[in-house]
């Protein structure tokens, strides 16, 4: 089976069932040859004589590696990004529901932080999408070098990203919030564009929330990071905010206000 160490598959099911009158198809078997795996789809069926009677059975092996693959991407394409290649929102939202169930049974913490880009409307509107596209990426690129291997870093679409980080309390997510922050503030961004390099700077604006300080519900927490996120763009952007500093006029404003 997949994942065995022996050099060829055990065919012996799929035969042993044909010789038993039963048509046999396994795709999750692995052929092994110098050291190298690849995945085979194998089809058994019993022979009959003339009187009927089972005489022997046969097998046949097809590679399925182009099939795998196929699989695999389109697995990945289906729970990432397809332009930065991070999470997307359901793989992120799926991480984030497994962290609380781990955080329950381990009665530890983690913090959520929602991201949006300062004034990104105007980096596209100047430099078109191609541009802005590029400069996504590279932000993406360098919030992930801010976090640890357990965290996950998620694009929810246009500017607007997600980070959750494992073991970390408020004042720890808060100070991973500001490390983002600082990161992509203190380093200008190089675009080029018609062959001429430009260099431009951007900031962010992040939101952060707490399991179970804030709430018990993981994906609720998404929703309360948002609104440190709007306090943080009300305050003049650029900073960082936690969702116990939310205020009722924070939460009056429309969301979609916030945006730029």
């Amino acid at each position: 089976m997949a994942g065995t160490d022996e050099p060829y598959p055990d065919v012996r099911m799929p035969i042993v069932r044909a010789l038993e009158g039963h048509a046999t198809v396994v795709a999750d078997m692995e052929l092994r040859r110098d050291g190298s795996a690849v995945p085979i789809e194998v089809w058994a069926g019993p022979v009959f004589d003339e009187a009927g009677r089972i005489d022997h059975a046969i097998a046949a092996f097809q590679d399925i590696s182009a099939r795998r693959q196929t699989e695999e991407e389109l697995r990945h394409a289906a729970f990432h990004d397809p332009l930065t290649d991070l999470a997307n929102r359901s793989l992120f939202e799926q991480h984030l529901i497994q962290a609380g169930a781990r955080a329950r049974r381990n009665n530890s913490m983690f913090a959520v932080a929602f991201i949006d880009l300062d004034g990104f409307k105007l980096v596209n509107d100047a430099l078109g999408h191609n541009a802005g596209d590029a400069l996504l990426k590279v932000v993406g690129e360098r919030m992930q070098s801010c976090l640890r291997g357990d965290d996950t870093l998620g694009r929810f679409g246009g500017d607007e990203f997600a980070a959750f980080l494992l073991d970390a309390d408020l004042t720890q997510g808060l100070i991973a919030a500001e490390r983002i922050r600082s990161t992509i503030e203190q380093y200008p961004f190089s675009i080029v564009k018609q062959g001429r390099k430009d260099t431009h700077s951007i900031t962010m604006s992040l939101g952060v929330s707490s399991f179970p300080e804030d709430s018990a519900d993981p994906i609720e927490l998404v929703e309360m990071a948002d609104s440190a996120l709007y306090r943080s763009k009300r305050e003049g952007r650029n900073r960082v905010s936690a969702y116990r500093d939310v205020t009722a006029d924070d939460l009056k404003i429309k969301v979609p206000a916030r945006r730029s």
